[in-house]
């Protein structure tokens, strides 16, 4: 089995509506979607939603890199061979980290297709059966804040996260109007998106939100601060490191990307 063909598609997803956290403001969530093709006829996907304040490089650079350098690099390697796939990746250029994981995806789903398993079984086995997922509201005024999240709740939702953007008053007022359109059993999750720079601020914040949220994180700056407390500098890859708002206590966790539908071939 070789590798014939890889296409790359860049797509625009439209969102429902203006979506705002501490990082960008956005109605649609670009996308560069790769489909790999054998020679046998087996084809698989891969994709990465590069955002700003997430992603060193924007879709068009990716899509172009991957056009480019990287799927030339991959035409007549063996899909399956992984570990081969990955250093053909390395050699034709450096950084891409997204497109050469949306290569590593549509590889992997090629070969699990071949086989005839799941995706999961190729790596390794399913964990659970079921996946939780949680709604998201962004930066917005309380009001606004509370009534969207009271929609997810009557909808069945159980879960959500929150967004915040630096400002202690306004931020504590939009998770508790949240929490009041709710109630108990809606379980809330504060995301700052390195929007706080001072362990005093963050930890403020906690103190507001403490009796009354069930599960608080608070993404710290990367960057030094001049005033107060400096918050923790974060690395720039994964896994992420995090604040617990809460207890001020530094820990690691990773974090898990979202995947949109295929159903676009667009290109903007």
């Amino acid at each position: 089995m070789k590798v014939e063909s890889i296409e790359v598609f860049r797509v625009d997803m439209p969102m429902r509506d203006f979506f705002k956290n501490a990082n960008h403001n956005h109605n649609v969530q670009p996308a560069v979607v790769v489909r790999v093709t054998s020679d046998d006829g087996c084809s698989g996907i891969g994709d990465v939603e590069p955002v700003a304040g997430y992603s060193g490089f924007g879709r068009d650079e990716i899509a172009d890199a991957v056009e480019q350098k990287l799927a030339p690099a991959l035409i007549g390697a063996n899909p399956r061979a992984s570990r081969e796939i990955t250093r053909k990746m390395d050699e034709a250029c450096d950084g891409f980290d997204g497109g050469k994981g949306a290569l590593s995806l549509a590889m992997a789903d090629l070969h699990a297709k071949y086989l005839g398993v799941p995706l999961y079984e190729l790596l390794g086995g399913a964990v659970k059966k079921e996946v939780r997922f949680n709604a998201w509201i962004g930066i917005k005024a309380p009001d606004e804040a509370g009534r969207e999240a009271r929609g997810f709740y009557e909808r069945g939702w159980r879960a959500c996260k929150v967004k915040t953007g630096g400002d202690v008053a306004s931020d504590a007022a939009r998770v508790l109007a949240v929490r009041e359109s709710t109630g108990d059993d809606f379980e809330i999750r504060i995301d700052a998106n390195e929007s706080y720079g001072r362990v005093e601020d963050a930890i403020a914040l906690a103190h507001v939100w403490k009796r009354r949220i069930s599960s608080t994180s608070s993404s710290p700056s990367r960057e030094p601060t001049s005033r107060g407390s400096p918050v923790c500098a974060a690395p720039s890859t994964s896994p992420s490191w995090r604040m617990s708002a809460c207890s001020g206590r530094i820990v690691c966790s990773r974090s898990s990307g979202r995947k949109p539908p295929i159903s676009s071939r667009s290109r903007s």
